[in-house]
């Protein structure tokens, strides 16, 4: 799911589909595209290009005059199963797959960094996002921690929970997001985490709605506001909102959400503590796992 800013709309994926939802009509439109691949992941790039990947490679489509690319592919290999695809300032495109990463400059040449070389480990990592920060730091998530690359290193710190000096809450990373404050923040299924650049590591934080039954765990996505509170949409759990002063604040204990955006099934016993989601929304952030998005 990416939402397109020049036409206020949002594109999904799910299992051989592509869909447009507007906004402001609060419109379905199913793009009649790609039908043989699954969506695994959507960018869009500055130029307004949507960028699908597929498990058979990437695809490309721009919506204004309907032109659709494939720029890679292959149905004899993982090697083009794409999970991530990202932008940089420079427009060269970053893309993660089961072998590790991918950059396309803006030519046909497509460089392969696989992880192990970048790591200097033999363990691999099927990388699921990439984020560049404003301090110039490349964060490459995936199935097996999350990578960090410095300005000016070639070699990458690998945070993971079995790691007592580059720690994280999870190995299952789902998604990294900087808001206003330059604050780094992680979801993983393990609840969300804040990278401290002073001391160089991750601090964990556990949230939960005020009933305590329903928790942050398998972070979808994490988003700050302009009030100083960051939303976070998680499977099962619903959308929570929480102060981010308070948050840090209460490092180590666990968080009861201000307030918690839930879908209540019809029938339910569960305590009317949260605020019931349009039906719209329910169905972007419970299909995303239920149908392929990522």
């Amino acid at each position: 799911m990416n939402y397109d800013s020049k036409h206020h709309c949002l594109w999904l994926g799910a299992e051989k589909r592509l869909f447009r939802y507007d906004i402001a009509r609060k419109e379905f439109q199913e793009k009649q595209l790609f039908s043989n691949n699954t969506i695994n992941t959507i960018s869009i790039d500055s130029s307004g290009n949507i960028w699908v990947g597929t498990d058979s490679g990437i695809c490309t489509y721009n919506d204004e005059t309907g032109n659709e690319k494939y720029l890679m592919h292959s149905s004899r290999s993982n090697k083009y199963v794409i999970w991530a695809i990202f932008e940089d300032k420079n427009k060269n495109i970053w893309v993660g797959t089961d072998s590790g990463l991918s950059l396309y400059k803006n030519n046909p040449f497509v460089q392969i960094h696989r992880w192990e070389d970048m790591s200097d480990q033999n363990e691999g990592n099927r990388m699921t996002c990439i984020f560049k920060d404003s301090r110039g730091n490349y964060w490459f998530g995936g199935t097996n921690g999350l990578g960090r690359l410095a300005p000016g290193k070639k070699q990458l710190d690998w945070y993971k929970v079995s790691d007592k000096h580059f720690f994280i809450s999870h190995d299952r990373i789902r998604s990294i997001y900087e808001d206003s404050d330059r604050d780094l923040w992680v979801g993983t299924n393990e609840s969300i985490n804040r990278f401290d650049y002073n001391e160089n590591r991750f601090i964990h934080y556990t949230i939960m709605d005020s009933a305590q039954i329903r928790s942050a765990d398998w972070c979808q996505s994490v988003f700050g506001d302009t009030e100083g509170h960051l939303w976070i949409s998680s499977f099962l759990g619903g959308v929570f909102r929480v102060d981010k002063k308070n948050l840090i604040a209460q490092e180590g204990r666990i968080y009861l959400a201000e307030k918690t955006i839930i879908r209540i099934p019809e029938g339910s016993d569960y305590p009317a503590t949260g605020y019931k989601l349009p039906y719209w929304i329910n169905w972007v952030i419970y299909g995303s796992q239920q149908m392929g998005m990522d």
